[in-house]
């Protein structure tokens, strides 16, 4: 009989540990899949019970024939399906609009009632908390104010994860280092000293104080490496109004440097960084085999429209590569015959031997896609880089912040031999749904790449555009 009632009293202690196990009950909205759909992967972990309303599973399927958002979509479905079968997840049907007051039709206002559901049921209360992660704002306002009087409940914005947990590089400018005799090797060299350059990671810069003279340099390795003063490509240099641009002279230094091979660029608009990475890539055209050039083909506040447009590929990609073309007469113009010599003796054949920069610029506006062919720089759309190698390929991605984390692994793991890709774009002009400057794949790709010797990250925090344009990145 004791032996018996120790084992009564064993098993209800067993029973009772397993009540206290349970983590929390976690209901997520559709926009949270969308965002980063590995994030069930998270979510399911430490004793949690991940629920997904029936109304989720309804709008991702959906949102599949919605091109800007269909990979998400269908890879989301995918681990909803994979962990349902696994029983790791519960599928929920159930809706609760008792006091509720919300239109039963609205697909928002029934994950509301789905959580309603789950706190007022009694199948749900040994769990310590019922969680509602959303990235909708007006979902936070109402159920957060429902549920405002109940302590179990919690509503709470999505936070990327992947992002979240990693301290994000801000564009405060670079830091400026006073350096003294000790600092210096026997050799002359600056030595990398993690006291002296906190926080300093690979290829990032740093401004140099000796006696009153600054220079720049950028971290490799164990070293510090000047970069040389007023660095340029094709006859581009640093803009800022007279003043030394210590940003962009960074990135031209990243850009011609061969053992980078990704480059990201954020910064305002007028910041320069698509006009020097073509700069730069024109200036390294004799190490490439060809130079692609690319954007998202999205228009301001609306999704992919490429195929709407008229006319054959080249025609679509037209509209959208302007900005490119824009900055190609920049550099012609900017010029002297030596400087982009190369470029006119490739097209001799065309325009004649002894050319002007008038007669490259008027054959440039007239046969774009045959001026592009004579210097190996092609248009391509970023909807076919899947499943393609680029060797020997220097790649100009413009407008990146509109891509999501996947498109932009999908384009770095394209990179073959001898390649270099750029990445340039605005983390405050997103006109991507579903992107917001946490979870776009350029803000990703920064804060996840970072610090390794094949990549280089750069904030461009100057605006020289012109006056205007500076003062509306500034204060709007």
């Amino acid at each position: 009989m004791k032996r018996v009632r120790n084992s009564a009293s064993c098993a209800s202690k067993n029973a009772s540990t397993q009540e206290e196990e349970k983590g929390n009950v976690i209901i997520v909205d559709t926009n949270v899949y969308i965002n980063d759909y590995s994030v069930t992967n998270d979510f399911i972990k430490d004793k949690n019970l991940l629920i997904v309303p029936k109304t989720v599973v309804v709008e991702l399927d959906k949102l599949k024939k919605k091109p800007e958002v269909k990979h998400e979509a269908r890879m989301a479905s995918n681990l909803i399906y994979k962990y349902h079968k696994e029983g790791k997840l519960k599928i929920l049907w159930s809706q609760n609009f008792s006091r509720l007051s919300l239109d039963k039709e609205v697909p928002d206002n029934q994950i509301i009632a789905c959580l309603n559901h789950v706190a007022k049921s009694p199948s749900f209360a040994a769990y310590k908390k019922i969680k509602l992660v959303t990235d909708d704002t007006s979902m936070l306002i109402l159920a957060s104010s429902f549920f405002e009087n109940n302590p179990r409940v919690e509503v709470e914005r999505f936070r990327n994860i992947r992002i979240a947990n990693t301290k994000t590089r801000t564009a405060k400018g670079l830091r400026v280092v006073k350096l003294n005799l000790k600092d210096y090797g026997n050799s002359g060299k600056i030595v990398y000293k993690a006291k002296k350059f906190p926080g300093l990671k690979e290829n990032d810069g740093v401004i140099l104080n000796e006696n009153g003279e600054l220079s720049l340099a950028y971290r490799k390795k164990k070293e510090i490496v000047r970069i040389p003063s007023y660095i340029s490509a094709s006859g581009i240099k640093s803009q800022n109004q007279g003043t030394r641009n210590w940003e962009q002279e960074l990135l031209i230094a990243q850009l011609l440097d061969p053992e980078i091979k990704v480059v990201m660029a954020s910064g305002g608009a007028g910041s320069g960084k698509t006009l020097l990475a073509l700069a730069a890539a024109l200036e390294k055209h004799n190490d490439y085999r060809e130079i692609i050039l690319t954007r998202p083909a999205i228009l301001i506040g609306d999704m992919d429209r490429l195929g709407f447009l008229p006319g054959d590929l080249n025609q679509k990609m037209a509209e959208f590569m302007d900005p490119f073309i824009q900055n190609l007469e920049v550099i012609i113009n900017e010029n002297d015959k030596s400087t982009i010599s190369w470029i006119k003796d490739k097209l001799s054949s065309v325009i004649g031997k002894n050319n002007s920069n008038v007669e490259l610029l008027g054959y440039l506006r007239s046969h774009l896609f045959e001026f592009l062919g004579f210097i190996n720089t092609k248009v391509n759309s970023i909807q076919y880089y899947k499943g393609r190698t680029y060797h020997k390929t220097f790649l100009i991605v413009d407008e990146a912040q509109d891509l999501s984390p996947i498109e932009i692994k999908q384009i770095i793991t394209r990179m073959g031999r001898d390649s270099k890709v750029v990445f340039v774009g605005d983390l405050g002009q997103i006109d991507r749904r579903f992107l917001n400057a946490e979870n776009s794949g350029l803000s990703y790709a920064m804060v996840k790449m970072a610090g390794n010797p094949m990549v280089g990250v750069v904030n461009l925090t100057h605006t020289v555009r012109s006056e205007v344009a500076a003062y509306a990145e500034k204060v709007l």
